[in-house]
Formats: structure tokens, C-alpha cells, sequence
């Protein structure tokens, strides 16, 4: 019986790590901000506003296209509903007794969590996905 329960207490923990890393790795990629829309010489423009170090950047998007309108503000309400996802993920391991260094920390290679950590000082999460994000356009076509 003792057995079944140790059992069920692993399955529950690991299933809550990997919902916590899977969580972690979308919030990476979708930094959020709020979508506005500008006009400009007669023309609507989508741009996604954000606050880098303390200043309010637009960063622009394309023109306002209902499709990519609806697509971008679901992405940012995702980031909303991944948050939370989140922080009850970290709640339920916590009552699993899982490590708190554990919750806290990510298991990134040493390498890879210093780039993170500086594009996070820096404020480079944007540029560096439009770096990527043009290679692989150039790529695509």
C-alpha cells in the first residue's frame, strides 16, 4: 500500500516538473506586452507595446489585419493563462514537498541560463527574436 501511494506522490511530481518547464519555456518565447493600434497617414498599424528598463517601447507588427489582430492578442492572453498555470504548478509542488530550491530554480545548462539571465538584464528578449525570427524568414523563402 505504502508503495502505491510513494508511486502515485513520484508520478504527481514529475508531472508537475515537466508542466513547470513546459510553462517556463512558453513564457520565455512570448514576452508579452499589450496590442494598440496606430494610425498613421490614413492606415491602421498593429504594434505590441512593452516596458524595457523602465521606458514604453511599440514595437511594430504590420498593418491591422483582423487575422493577425485576433492571432497576436490571443498569444498575449496566453501568457496571462500560462502565469497562472504557473504559479498553481509551483503551489501544487510545493504541497508535494518537492524541494524549494527546485521550484525556484530551472535546470538550464550554466551556459545557457547565463544567456538567459543577461538577456533578461539587458532587456534583449525582443531583438533577439526578431534576429531569429528573420532567419528563419530568409530561410523560408
Amino acid at each position: 500500500m505504502t508503495a502505491v501511494i510513494t508511486q502515485i506522490l513520484k508520478e504527481s511530481r514529475d508531472y508537475y516538473r515537466d508542466l513547470k518547464r513546459e510553462l517556463v519555456g512558453k513564457l520565455l518565447l512570448n514576452s508579452g506586452g499589450s496590442l494598440i493600434i496606430k494610425s498613421i497617414r490614413g492606415g491602421e498599424y498593429l504594434y505590441v507595446r512593452k516596458n524595457i528598463k523602465k521606458k514604453r517601447i511599440d514595437l511594430y507588427v504590420g498593418p491591422k489585419n483582423n487575422d493577425l489582430y485576433v492571432e497576436i492578442l490571443e498569444k498575449l492572453n496566453s501568457r496571462k493563462k500560462n502565469i497562472k498555470q504557473l504559479r498553481a504548478s509551483k503551489i501544487a509542488m510545493k504541497e508535494l514537498q518537492v524541494d524549494r530550491s527546485e521550484i525556484i530554480n530551472e535546470d538550464y545548462l550554466p551556459s545557457l541560463r547565463a544567456l538567459f539571465e543577461r538577456f533578461e538584464k539587458d532587456g534583449l528578449w525582443d531583438e533577439c527574436l526578431q534576429i531569429i525570427g528573420s532567419w528563419c524568414f530568409i530561410i523560408y523563402q
